[in-house]
């Protein structure tokens, strides 16, 4: 597993993004206010581009999940999205089906209860 969170740091990130890229099958994100716009746009054109066969979208601050697949030179042809309460299918090579009901929007620390 090959996990960056660099990408939207200013260019601090790996020095070839590509090379490690080709080597992936999924690449997963959960948004968070500070990089979801690089998570809904960007990347998906950068991991299409590097020909990751499927990019799984965790939009944690609009509780559903997107699933992309079938890359390009333009990003993905394909993609899917549906609200954490269903199920999406994550296509081949994995053909799974994703159970994102315990995911949830991060509560507000104004709003966030203490832990007993």
């Amino acid at each position: 597993m090959f996990v960056n969170d660099t990408f939207g740091s200013g260019g601090r990130g790996p020095r070839h993004p590509m090379a490690v890229a080709t080597a992936l099958s999924l690449a997963a994100e959960l948004t968070s206010s500070s990089t979801r716009d690089d998570d809904l746009t960007d990347k998906v054109v950068v991991y299409g581009r590097a020909g990751i066969p499927v990019y799984l979208l965790l939009d944690m601050q609009e509780e559903q999940a997107t699933v992309f697949w079938t890359p390009s030179a333009k990003g993905y042809e394909s993609h899917c999205t549906k609200p954490f309460e269903e199920k999406p299918t994550i296509p081949a090579p994995f053909g799974c089906i994703l159970d994102p009901a315990g995911f949830h929007a991060p509560e507000s620390r104004a709003t966030a209860k203490p832990a007993p």
